[in-house]
């Protein structure tokens, strides 16, 4: 176990500081104080890791330090911000200081327990006196919160919502056991870091988390709060991390978490994110912990599971809970075809056949089991309403469930190791390579791609059928021209081809904003700015391999300074064949005809061949034809993903 100190000294130090009765037994003057803080300076407080963590100081230019905490009344010193000595010192004073009568909302140690804390362990042994408050809602947080371990916990890709595109983390205080040795997870509470976001624009959201024009801030929750949240209202499959921590480490993180909640952190979408400062705090409970010097600097939620999961000795287990919509299809599985045939009467026509009314009791059962689950992961929303249409049809089957004197079989999902987000490739790509065509010159290629996964990427650890690109820069040299020019630039672009099926016949999408060179019989290097997107179904063909066809819509808005200066637009078919042969060998065909009416040559055409294969873990290549109609060319690329 991780430990910084004898768990039973913390603890009847942490109970001798939340004590009602005031255990003072001497006269606060000047000197004490003077005492205190030239101990404090001996010992070197100031630049102690832990002091630092609990501040929340990262290096800064030439050295200095500066906080991450961008609420000015988080400190205690004017200088407070950029200075750890000062901030001692001040914080000490404020203590040993603390007039009679003085409101808990206003006692400093009230508000600053994990600093309070962090003092008695580290001069404990020097200083006799210590003016213990007592703080009465801090000791009800911390009673609430109180557990013996933490768990990071992940929640899956949630392509509906622009802040959860890449997943979300967050941290779960794993209470004790009952007396009767049972766990009861859902009655622990979630610690949680998160933007006070104000729109739900996909491209405002972006802009101004790029540039920390939100404020970030810390929260804790029923832990059944964040399994309805995600689990049930978002279909999100949770998987949780338990941690090797020390229940003292356990209790700074709670003091600490509290000392924050006034607070707030410029929210920066690609670094002090809610996955980034998932990590602070740990660090800051624990200092025995390295976690931030070891990840990215620009982080998303599934590197912190991987950096989580490749820190020696920190997992101690981890748990799959799978969200309401895994769990009726798994339920769903498990019918035989007329079972099947009679769940869809029941939640798409609310008709009980006289088929139904013929069929055994256990069969009765797992149609109705399969019911009520259809009914919380389509209409989770609707159903919490007392008087929707879909709570009245919820509850007639819930009645003809009450009819039958039998159990619901639990069911038991293991999880998909292709689904295991610590499994995954590391966010970052880089490529490679050369291209040849048949009437333009040879081309060298270069890629960097921040994040995250495309459906040609291996799919371990990644949604099979999700495409989601943040910040992709392709350029290229030009044998020929003898230039180097930028290929493609993609802002954003996500790709939902989920299958067309019983229960989810839900349509797929795309969206992409970016920079592309466009070629075609209009211009060979035009730059092109603006966005596309369209819809369409995808049909599952076969399971394995995994094969699927797309077939819709696709269109495309945009602008070009190098072209006569022009708004164009055009739409057309578009056509995807998708085939996974292993979770390492990948083939994708696509063709895209469209319509320009304001170009001069109005039809583009576009069919595109492409494939990858993975040789290493992190490493492989990807091959790619492409015709053009007015010209032919043949790719090969090395990618790296980091």
């Amino acid at each position: 176990m991780r430990s910084s100190g004898p768990h039973l000294l913390f603890l009847t130090l942490f109970c001798w500081s939340l004590s009602s009765l005031s255990v003072t037994t001497e006269k606060v003057t000047d000197k004490t104080i003077e005492k205190v803080v030239e101990k404090s300076l001996a010992l070197n407080l100031a630049r102690d890791r832990q002091w630092l963590k609990l501040l929340h100081y990262e290096p800064g230019f030439w050295g200095t330090k500066k906080s991450q905490i961008d609420g000015p009344d988080f400190f205690l010193h004017p200088d407070g911000m950029k200075d750890p000595k000062a901030e001692l010192i001040a914080t000490i004073k404020a203590f040993w200081s603390v007039q009679p009568g003085t409101t808990e909302a206003l006692n400093p140690q009230c508000k600053y327990p994990a600093r309070y804390l962090y003092l008695k362990k580290k001069l404990g042994s020097y200083i006799n006196y210590w003016p213990d408050q007592n703080c009465e809602r801090f000791q009800k947080y911390f009673t609430a919160l109180r557990g013996i371990s933490v768990s990071l916990v992940f929640s899956s890709y949630y392509l509906n919502n622009p802040s959860s595109s890449f997943g979300h983390t967050f941290l779960r205080i794993n209470k004790a056991p009952m007396k009767d040795g049972r766990r009861h997870e859902l009655l622990d509470y979630g610690v949680n870091y998160a933007a006070a976001v104000d729109s739900s624009n996909a491209l405002v959201y972006a802009f101004r988390g790029m540039f920390g024009m939100f404020r970030g801030s810390f929260t804790s929750v029923p832990y059944y709060y964040k399994v309805r949240e995600y689990n049930n209202s978002e279909s999100r499959d949770l998987w949780e991390y338990e941690l090797n921590v020390s229940p003292e480490a356990v209790d700074m993180l709670i003091a600490h978490i509290w000392e924050l909640g006034p607070t707030w952190i410029d929210y920066w979408y690609l670094t002090e994110n809610c996955s980034y400062h998932m990590f602070t705090i740990l660090e800051a409970a624990d200092p025995s912990i390295s976690l931030t010097e070891n990840t990215k600097k620009y982080v998303i939620p599934s590197d912190t599971v991987k950096t989580v999961w490749n820190t020696p000795g920190l997992v101690k287990s981890f748990q799959f809970r799978p969200s309401i919509r895994t769990e009726f299809f798994a339920r769903v599985k498990t019918l035989a075809t007329s079972e099947r045939e009679e769940l869809i009467r029941i939640v798409e026509n609310q008709e009980f056949s006289s088929r139904y009314e013929a069929m055994r009791p256990d069969q009765k059962r797992r149609i109705l089991d399969a019911a009520v689950d259809y009914y919380d992961y389509k209409f989770s929303a609707q159903t919490q309403k007392k008087d929707s249409v879909e709570t009245k049809l919820k509850n007639a089957v819930l009645s003809k469930r009450s009819e039958i004197n039998l159990l619901t079989q639990p069911l038991k999902l293991n999880p998909n190791p292709l689904d295991m987000p610590h499994l995954g490739h590391g966010s970052r790509k880089i490529g490679l390579g050369f291209e040849g065509t048949k009437d333009s010159a040879d081309l060298y290629h270069f890629q960097y791609k921040y994040a995250l996964h495309d459906q040609l990427d291996p799919v371990l650890g990644y949604p099979e059928y999700a495409h989601i690109t943040f910040w992709d820069v392709q350029a290229s040299y030009h044998t020929l021209a003898k230039k180097i020019e930028l290929e493609d630039w993609t802002l954003v672009e996500v790709i939902s081809t989920s299958p067309v099926r019983d229960f989810a016949k839900s349509m797929s999408w795309r969206l992409k904003v970016g920079i592309e060179r466009v070629r075609n019989e209009n211009c060979d290097f035009c730059h092109f700015g603006g966005i596309s997107g369209g819809g369409g179904y995808t049909f599952q063909m076969s399971e394995v391999p995994n094969f699927s066809s797309y077939l819709g819509l696709r269109g495309a808005l945009m602008y070009s300074n190098d072209y006569s200066k022009k708004l164009y637009y055009g739409v057309g078919p578009n056509i995807r064949l998708r085939a996974r042969w292993s979770e390492k060998l990948t083939a994708l065909l696509e063709t895209w005809v469209r319509i320009d009416p304001a170009a001069e040559t109005q039809w583009y055409q576009e069919v595109t061949l492409s494939g990858q294969m993975m040789i290493g873990k992190d490493w492989g290549f990807r091959a790619t034809a492409k015709d053009l109609g007015f010209d032919k060319s043949a790719r090969i690329d090395w990618v790296l993903y980091h």
